[in-house]
């Protein structure tokens, strides 16, 4: 529909567990807990709703330099659905650079 808007919003926290650490390769597992807003504006409730978000994945670090690493992983996150809807989920892979000071 055009025209229909729709705000979401996550807020949660993440902890990661390392298999090993190897400079070369380090597997790691991640599980996470938050928070979840959608809604159609944040002033108006009706249609909105807040649920609890879990997500968990895979992933990898490796060095590129001495203070450089990449990191790369897979995720799903869950949270609930409106109340006449199913729960709601979603795949993500990211990818990022550390760099160590």
């Amino acid at each position: 529909m055009f025209g229909a808007h729709d705000n979401q919003a996550d807020i949660g926290i993440d902890s990661l567990y390392f298999f090993q650490r190897n400079p070369l390769f380090s597997p790691f597992a991640t599980l996470g807990l938050g928070y979840v807003y959608e809604g159609s504006l944040p002033t108006h409730r009706n249609g909105s709703y807040e649920r609890l978000m879990l997500r968990g994945g895979l992933g990898f670090t490796t060095n590129i330099t001495k203070n450089i690493d990449f990191r790369m992983d897979t995720r799903y996150q869950w949270h609930g659905a409106k109340s006449n809807a199913s729960d709601l989920g979603d795949w993500f892979i990211s990818a990022g650079v550390n760099f160590y000071f």
